[in-house]
């Protein structure tokens, strides 16, 4: 009680200094609850997850299947210049039939500190997203290099090349979080992605790619399947 005291009278002293009346109540802010936008169509998550991944600094190309998606990886690939591609093993496919540019696999097997200055020397990466948030453009990257999902691809290169299926979208982190709670066995790293990297100093310049790779595209494929 006594404490209790204390505190009112300290808080009074303020109010009395600031010469304006003591608030006896506070108004809970009118927050969106957590489950909002539930009832958001695909394409509705699809638009939004585009409008809010540009925002960030991203960018988004709408692919209709798989083979439109290879066509469009190789052809991108040869207009940007880049000669060598860092890719894990399960987007290796998407790369089948390229010409004139070094795939190099991402593989557990191998040497780390030989496949980090690969990644070093890169041009680009290209992974797969597990999801993509709606709400902020956000990607979500499931890491293993167990199973040949190495960070470093993702990383270091200066641009990263990233396919997200469309019907992997939700509207918020809330479901994705639940089904990662669901599965049986937590990934070494969980990843999330929102446009390019972006560093401030303290005289608040930004700049890109300081901490990451400096341009991210992000390839929504309507129907999926490698």
């Amino acid at each position: 009680m006594v404490e209790a005291n204390r505190k009112q009278q300290f808080l009074q002293r303020i109010t009395e200094r600031l010469n304006r009346p003591r608030p006896r109540q506070v108004t809970p802010p009118d927050l969106a609850p957590w489950d909002n936008h539930s009832e958001e169509t695909k394409a509705d998550r699809v638009g939004r997850f585009s409008e809010e991944a540009e925002q960030a600094g991203a960018e988004v190309r709408m692919v209709r299947d798989e083979q439109s998606l290879r066509k469009l990886i190789d052809s991108d690939l040869k207009k940007d210049g880049f000669k060598k591609v860092l890719t894990w093993k399960e987007t290796a496919p998407l790369l089948e039939g390229t010409e004139g540019i070094q795939v190099c696999i991402w593989e557990p097997d191998r040497d780390r500190m030989a496949q980090l200055r690969e990644a070093e020397q890169s041009d680009v990466g290209l992974v797969r997203a597990e999801w993509g948030l709606a709400f902020t453009g956000t990607l979500v990257l499931w890491n293993d290099e167990k199973r040949g999902r190495g960070r470093a691809v993702s990383l270091l290169p200066p641009v990263l090349y990233v396919v997200l299926d469309a019907d992997h979208i939700a509207s918020r982190m809330f479901p994705v979080l639940k089904k990662i709670e669901n599965k049986n066995k937590m990934v070494s790293c969980l990843n999330f992605i929102t446009g390019p990297s972006r560093t401030s100093d303290i005289e608040n310049d930004l700049s890109l790619g300081v901490h990451g790779p400096g341009r991210v595209q992000i390839y929504v494929v309507e129907k999926a399947g490698v």
